[in-house]
């Protein structure tokens, strides 16, 4: 999913009355560790082009002011910003902390959807003992890839009350929770990002037919002697650091992607209520979660990929 986006999901709910604080205590501990490595991460990733696209300005212009070197000066400051930021990025890593938060708290909420609706493997013939320690151990193994988390403040419960509440109602009522709270929060989520990411696509690529059209029509009036001023290095910088921030974002392939997966979701959505027997929702939950992640491992994969 992004420098494209992956998305800040908001969590879904596992019921009429099930928010954020009825997840597992580490999902809040991964989602708010991610958020901010995220944050972090974005902020260092304009950084580098808006220095670099002011050491371009600095370098093509011979502007003073008070008798000093002005555009040798925003050339300067331009660098330094960069490589301040190509260096946090490269000793912080917030990518990598943000990735690896965003695949703990995913599948933090995949375990407690399996739990709390009866999916494998955690169908509601086992007995509770049995799987509430096999969703702890779970849990546990997840922590351990993340040891540094900070302890989010209020109750430190992993078996919440709610999850062990839907978990205790009968087929039918699971069944709607986890259709409308679950999935179609999912389908809808995806649907809405497809169609955002479309439109930044669309600005992008209008953005970068503009700087193009304008370079040339300032090497055209140069040409010509209309203009003293050197606009192309301006332009050229520009344009590349446009590509460059695109490629990075990938608004176009994750425009597609989310929109195959919303697509596969809503599918997944009516089959769903097709079910009547207990070890067959069992199954098909467990397959609904592995499309859910299969979709987040691609994302992580495509980052990796551009690193």
């Amino acid at each position: 999913m992004s420098v494209g986006e992956l998305p800040n999901r908001q969590p879904a709910s596992l019921g009429s009355t099930f928010g954020a604080g009825d997840l597992p205590t580490f999902y809040a501990s991964a989602d708010q560790h991610s958020n901010r490595c995220q944050s972090r991460y974005l902020l260092l990733q304009r950084f580098q082009p808006g220095g670099l696209a002011s050491a371009g300005i600095g370098g093509t212009t011979s502007w003073k002011l008070f008798g000093g070197q002005f555009s040798a000066a925003i050339a300067m400051v331009g660098f330094t910003l960069a490589a301040i930021a190509r260096l946090s990025l490269s000793q912080q890593q917030p990518e990598t902390k943000w990735f690896d938060g965003r695949a703990a708290a995913e599948s933090t909420k995949t375990l407690a959807w399996r739990f709390a609706v009866g999916g494998e493997p955690f169908k509601v013939n086992v007995t509770e003992q049995l799987a509430v320690t096999t969703f702890t151990n779970r849990i546990l193994e997840l922590t351990q890839d993340l040891p540094s988390l900070d302890s989010p403040a209020g109750n430190h419960t992993q078996v919440t009350p709610a999850m062990r509440q839907l978990r205790g109602r009968d087929l039918h009522d699971r069944q709607t929770a986890y259709a409308t709270y679950r999935i179609l929060d999912q389908q809808i989520w995806y649907s809405n990002k497809s169609n955002w990411n479309e439109v930044r696509s669309s600005r992008w690529a209008a953005a970068l037919l503009t700087i193009d059209v304008l370079g040339a029509t300032a090497a055209a009036a140069r040409l010509a002697g209309w203009i003293q001023l050197d606009l192309l290095g301006i332009a050229a910088t520009c344009s590349a650091i446009g590509v460059a921030w695109l490629q990075a974002k990938q608004h176009d392939l994750l425009s597609r992607t989310y929109a195959v997966a919303s697509h596969e979701l809503s599918a997944i959505h009516d089959r769903l209520q097709m079910i009547h027997d207990e070890a067959e929702w069992a199954s098909e939950v467990e397959q609904a979660e592995e499309a859910i992640s299969r979709e987040h491992t691609l994302w992580r994969a495509s980052r990796s990929s551009l690193r």
